[in-house]
Order: C-alpha cells, then structure tokens, then sequence
C-alpha cells in the first residue's frame, strides 16, 4: 500500500487498484476524461468521506491520478500518453510555483 500524505488528510492507496482502472482519455473537446470509481474506491479504503472528492479541485484530481500513475510505472506498468501529459503538467506548475 502505498500512501499520499500532500493533503489534509492521509490517502491510502491499495495494493490491488490497477491504474488502468481510471481509463484515462481524451474527450472530443479536448479535455481528459476517466472513471471515477477507482477514486471512490481509493477514498474509501482510506477512511476519507468520498463526498470530500466531490469537492476537491482539479488540481487535486490531477496530482492524485499523476501519484496513482507514478505507483503503476514503480510497479512496471506501461507508461501511458494521457497520464505523461499531465505528469509533465504537475511538474511544469511545481517548477514555476503558485503564482502561474
């Protein structure tokens, strides 16, 4: 089990959540879609109220599915096109700082 401690609270994230799971993609206007019942699942194996997701920003989502993928590619999963872009995203906003 790996865990996510950035946030205000602690997330837990099981051993047995796969990350195609989210199966990440591309709507037609251009935004990334996924499912989320692997959040759910991931928030209630955490003890976290899963009405806190409905709530949480884009950025959360986008660092939680960037940590989810950085787990999958230790555990030698395949890199995945859609979750590169948004890791290059979260590393680009890091690097520039709050203020971009």
């Amino acid at each position: 089990m790996q865990t996510m401690t950035q946030l205000p609270y602690t997330l837990n994230i099981p051993a047995n959540l796969r990350f195609e799971e989210f199966r990440l993609g591309v709507a037609p206007d251009g935004h990334v879609t996924f499912d989320w019942t692997p959040f759910e699942r991931l928030y209630e194996a955490s003890g976290v109220p899963v009405e806190t997701l409905w709530v949480a920003s884009e950025q959360h989502i986008v660092r939680l599915l960037v940590f989810c993928y950085d787990i999958h590619l230790r555990r030698g999963g395949l890199r995945h096109p859609i979750a590169e872009t948004l890791r290059m995203s979260v590393a680009l906003e890091d690097f520039e700082g709050p203020e971009h």
